[in-house]
């Protein structure tokens, strides 16, 4: 039985005996570990000798905002593709799925830290979690190598910076299943371009909006559209200086600045919930969202004037921060690693992905998901490239003493305080 999706409470169990083989006729529905609103009864595989046997049970801890108790469908789904996992199981097994809050006290990244401590035994078997906090996980010890465990067909149909989401220190430790990435969104025609370069940004006269201001490192849109002009990431994970891509990037800003496209307000925003409702209601004509926004916008208003590019850049390529949750397994016994290595490749099937991801506004991690989701082609075409063409989010969302240098001089380019030569000049000096 399926127990509170929509309630955002408790758990809820499942159960089969099963076989290859087996058929499974309608069951009376199982009652529930906790008061919740009635979902469709659970089916049971027939009884079998190995119903004689121990029954697995198996411990899934699933995040609240992954299952959203305001889209009932993503419930029926989840438990569609559960009792699924069962009926192709050749044992008798039990799910305990549960719904916790992720990152409060008592969420799951809280509640696993301390049971691995005091009470392994309390630990799920699996669950979903962010991907910055997978390197604390590891080295806690509660997130188990992936290497060697799963089929080739799934790690091979992987976007390549998605598979590295799951890596540390070149070993997996944990596989994608949801994405997000960084995009600009804007109002359009077919007469308006579909790459947005800094030269068409000028030409059009386009105001746009994004996440300007920082407190510390350099504000993603800048920081993506200094590597697209020729900077990079060192080894340590921090900005590379590249002064021709800083003066590409700065001198478009104050160009911006000149034609009264930008300016200092722009600062006050830090996130891109500053101004979502502005541009989702049509009163801002464009500006750098994620692609979570934009999926929902499509799905509640189908507004098909909402187009979606890369970030404008020097040169229109496509490149793009991703982040996301990623499942690992915290099973400490090989029967129960075993039962979360099968159950990870059947949550990734191609089409069972793709249906989840749809749901809640995410892109699935896998090529072959991004495929079937009922999106436009020429949208499937940009979201391929930008998954294909994606930098992982800074950890700690810092990248180094010249990130936040790039941070300074920019706003003060923006602000009309600063020319791009002087603002280069000043990090040529502080950066010999």
């Amino acid at each position: 039985l399926f127990v509170g999706l929509m309630t955002l409470i408790g758990a809820f169990i499942l159960s089969a005996c099963g076989t290859p083989s087996a058929t499974t006729p309608n069951a009376p529905t199982a009652t529930p570990t906790v008061n919740t609103t009635p979902l469709p009864p659970v089916p049971t595989g027939l009884p079998t000798e190995s119903a004689n046997q121990s029954m697995q049970n198996f411990v899934v801890w699933f995040p609240e905002t992954l299952a959203p108790a305001d889209n009932p469908n993503v419930a029926t789904l989840l438990n569609d593709q559960l009792n699924g996992f069962i009926a192709e199981q050749d044992q008798s097994i039990t799910i305990e799925f549960r719904l916790r809050r992720y990152g409060d006290t008592g969420g799951i990244l809280a509640t696993i830290r301390a049971a691995n401590k005091v009470a392994p035994g309390g630990l799920p078997d699996i669950t979903l979690v962010r991907r910055e906090d997978l390197p604390t996980l590891i080295q806690e010890g509660i997130a188990m190598p992936l290497e060697g465990h799963l089929s080739s067909n799934i790690l091979g149909n992987l976007f390549s910076p998605a598979l590295q989401m799951g890596r540390v220190g070149n070993q997996l430790y944990a596989l994608p299943y949801v994405l997000d990435i960084v995009m600009f969104a804007f109002y359009g025609d077919e007469n308006q371009p579909t790459t947005w370069t800094f030269s068409a940004i000028l030409q059009a006269d386009a105001f746009w909006n994004f996440p300007a201001g920082r407190t510390t490192g350099l504000n993603n849109t800048v920081f993506l559209q200094y590597l697209l002009a020729g900077g990079s990431i060192g080894n340590d994970g921090t900005l590379v200086l590249n002064i021709n891509a800083l003066r590409t990037v700065l001198t478009f800003y104050e160009q911006a600045y000149r034609a009264n496209l930008i300016d200092e307000t722009m600062l006050n925003f830090t996130s891109t919930n500053d101004y979502i409702r502005s541009l989702t209601s049509g009163d801002l004509r464009a500006g750098v969202i994620n692609a979570s926004t934009f999926l929902a916008q499509r799905a509640n208003n189908g507004d098909a004037r909402l187009l979606a590019s890369a970030i404008p850049s020097s040169n229109g390529e496509p490149l793009t921060l991703m982040n996301g949750w990623v499942w690992i397994v915290t099973a400490k016994t090989a029967e129960d690693q075993a039962m979360a290595y099968r159950f990870i490749e059947w949550m990734m099937g191609n089409t069972r992905q793709a249906e989840y991801a749809n749901l809640v506004n995410l892109l699935p991690s896998q090529r072959g998901a991004l495929n079937q989701m009922p999106l436009a082609n020429d949208e499937v075409a940009l979201f391929s490239d930008l998954l294909t063409n994606a930098v992982l989010l800074p950890i700690d969302n810092n990248t180094g003493g010249l990130a936040r240098a790039i941070q300074t001089v920019f706003a003060m380019v923006i602000s009309g305080d600063m020319t791009a030569d002087e603002a280069v000049a000043s990090i040529s000096a502080q950066f010999p």
